[in-house]
C-alpha cells in the first residue's frame, strides 16, 4: 500500500483464483488480506478467476477496460521467478500501455526457474491466440482438481 500511495496509484487489482483444490480462499483474497490500512483514496478490485500468470494479465486487463480508462499506466508486481514471463506477456497483452514491472525475491528451489522456460513458451502462445489459452485454463483446471 505504502508503493501506491508514494507513487499516487489509486487503482489496484488483485489477480489470481483458488489455485488449490479446497482452498476457501483465493489468492487475490489473500493478497489483498495482507494490506495493513486499506485507504479510502485507492480502489481495490478482485480478480479471482484467474489460475496461470497469462490469465491473471488476461482478466486484469478486463477489469482495467471495464473501469473505461483512457489512460493508464501499469505497476505489475511479480515474484522474481516470474519476471521474464510476466514481461514477456504484459508486452503482448498490453501492448500500447507503459508498463513497469516491479519483482520481489522470493526463495524458489532451482526447478522453479527451469519450468518457466516451457511455461513461458505455452502461455505466450495462448496470449497470442484465444483456442490455446482455452486450453490453458482447462487444463490449470485439470491439474489442481488431480494434484492439489
Amino acid at each position: 500500500m505504502e508503493y501506491a500511495l508514494k507513487n499516487g496509484i489509486n487503482n489496484l487489482i488483485f489477480s489470481g483464483g483458488y489455485t488449490f483444490k479446497d482452498s476457501t480462499t483465493s489468492e487475490a483474497m489473500l493478497m489483498s488480506s495482507l494490506i495493513d490500512q486499506p485507504t479510502p483514496t485507492i480502489n481495490i478490485v478482485l480478480e479471482q478467476r484467474a489460475l496461470t500468470t497469462l490469465h491473471n494479465l488476461l482478466y486484469a486487463k478486463e477489469v482495467i477496460e471495464s473501469l473505461n480508462f483512457d489512460q493508464y499506466e501499469l505497476y505489475i508486481f511479480c515474484d522474481q521467478v516470474r519476471f521474464f514471463k510476466v514481461y514477456i506477456l504484459s508486452k503482448l497483452i498490453f501492448n500500447e500501455s507503459k508498463v513497469n514491472l516491479i519483482k520481489f525475491r522470493r526463495q524458489e528451489r532451482v526447478i522453479a526457474y527451469i519450468m518457466q522456460i516451457p511455461s513461458i513458451l505455452y502461455q505466450s502462445l495462448g496470449a497470442v491466440s484465444p483456442g490455446w489459452e482455452k486450453k490453458l485454463s482447462i487444463a490449470k483446471q485439470k491439474w489442481i482438481n488431480k494434484y492439489r
